[in-house]
């Protein structure tokens, strides 16, 4: 059922084709892989550039998690270890007699891909989701590991191509490291979401805009349109008579 919802997303033909990200309540190992192929299929098949964020499931040890997220290296695959806690009222005043998944203090452990896929989707594509922001203050804690995670186990973490949550001090929560799951020793210049993320608006934005060129003969009054087209928007970008934008 899962492998046919992801199908399912792959339209050139429908509103779908614009999705940057896509996410899944199930976290299995078949689905993260069947999410990544998602990904790189929807991304070659004149779909927007898309990319999969993905979590391991509650419940997982640090070796597990990086031993899983080594079969997953991609730079359009997010992957984020450990989870979140949140405190949720509805819960709270139900208690235990909810049943599963209810708790008698209303505090619960989530996956991190959600609130990483909120991240990605309402800061502008270049900014790093790593940074301080407000948008997930509400998860207050991190999952509970064996033992608390130091800087080292985040440095071990990023170095695998984790994304993970941290709670850090007075500065509250933060993903650490803003990262793809792709290698950085072998693939250095994949790190970064932001960088993926960029890359894909500004082609996706372009291939858009020469539409009405494509296929015609190329002429010289037709180049001179295409890299008026790329400059016209690149100079946008940059913002170059209002620095802070």
């Amino acid at each position: 059922a899962y492998g046919a919802a992801f199908a399912a997303t792959i339209n050139p033909n429908s509103v779908v084709r614009e999705a940057n990200f896509i996410i899944s309540a199930r976290g299995s190992a078949q689905v993260q892989a069947t999410g990544m192929q998602n990904a790189l299929d929807a991304s070659a098949a004149e779909h927007f550039g898309r990319k999969f964020i993905c979590s391991s499931p509650v419940g997982y040890t640090q070796i597990q998690a990086i031993a899983q997220v080594a079969t997953l290296r991609s730079d359009r695959l997010f992957y984020t270890w450990p989870g979140w806690q949140v405190f949720l009222p509805e819960i709270a005043s139900r208690g235990t007699a909810g049943g599963d998944g209810f708790t008698s203090d209303g505090i619960i452990t989530v996956r991190a891909d959600g609130p990483l896929a909120s991240l990605n989707c309402q800061l502008p594509p270049e900014e790093n989701p790593g940074q301080k922001t407000d948008l997930i203050a509400r998860f207050f804690a991190v999952e509970e590991t064996a033992s608390p995670l130091q800087m080292s186990d985040y440095i071990a973490l990023k170095a695998a191509g984790i994304c993970a949550p941290r709670v850090a001090g007075p500065s509250g929560s933060i993903y650490q490291s803003g990262i793809t799951s792709v290698d950085p020793d072998s693939d250095p210049g994949l790190i970064t979401q932001a960088r993926r993320k960029m890359a894909d608006f500004i082609q996706d934005t372009l291939a858009q805009r020469m539409v009405p060129l494509s296929k015609k003969l190329n002429t010289a009054a037709r180049r001179d349109a295409i890299r008026a087209i790329i400059e016209n928007f690149l100079s946008a970008l940059e913002s170059s008579n209002a620095p802070d934008l």
